[in-house]
């Protein structure tokens, strides 16, 4: 099956985003950490065993085929899986405000990119990214970090350059993962 239309595209960046917001929000309550820690245990469960379950990844694909990228129907964990992951990671080992900056940007600023780098294309820059996602991904990431989180405009420029490099180099199976840990060890190095 060839590229998902741009119909799926959206849901999928949308799911993103929201999925992303509900996670950050849910975070902040009581016994929080227990259950999202159960439910990203059961969605990497989940995720992995549709490799290995013939019934399990005919039932998987039924329902989420047209959302998945190719590499993520043959081999790859689902986007959702490691943006999950990573959040969950970033919000055990870092404070928790640490997490929710670093969390808001992985939540926002990597869908949006995606997004403008489709609609405004530019100069493709390697699988997938354009130079158009990259800017909208530094320019979206220094507004959430200076001037939401009241991070040094110095810093937040430089936090956003490396976290649009990361997101460039990342391998595909583990960029939402590695987009939330640079981010949160990121602000950790420089809001001391």
């Amino acid at each position: 099956m060839g590229k998902a239309p741009d119909l799926y595209f959206y849901l999928r960046k949308s799911v993103h985003i929201i999925s992303g917001i509900l996670f950050l929000c849910l975070a902040n309550q009581e016994g929080s950490v227990y259950f999202l820690g159960i439910f990203v245990l059961l969605v990497i469960i989940l995720d992995l065993s549709r490799h290995y379950i013939k019934p399990w990844k005919n039932f998987f694909h039924k329902i989420f085929r047209n959302y998945l990228k190719d590499a993520e129907v043959k081999a790859s964990p689902a986007g959702a899986t490691t943006l999950w992951t990573g959040l969950y990671a970033t919000l055990v080992i870092f404070p928790f405000s640490t997490f929710v900056a670093a969390g808001s940007v992985a939540v926002f600023a990597d869908p949006l990119a995606a997004i403008s780098g489709r609609l405004a294309g530019f100069v493709e820059l390697r699988r997938g990214k354009t130079t158009a996602g990259s800017v909208i991904f530094i320019f979206i990431s220094i507004l959430l970090l200076r001037w939401y989180w009241n991070i040094p405009l110095i810093h937040s420029i430089f936090i956003s350059i490396l976290l649009s490099v990361v997101e460039i180099f990342s391998p595909p199976a583990v960029e939402n993962f590695l987009l939330c840990m640079a981010g949160a060890t990121l602000v950790e190095l420089f809001t001391v």
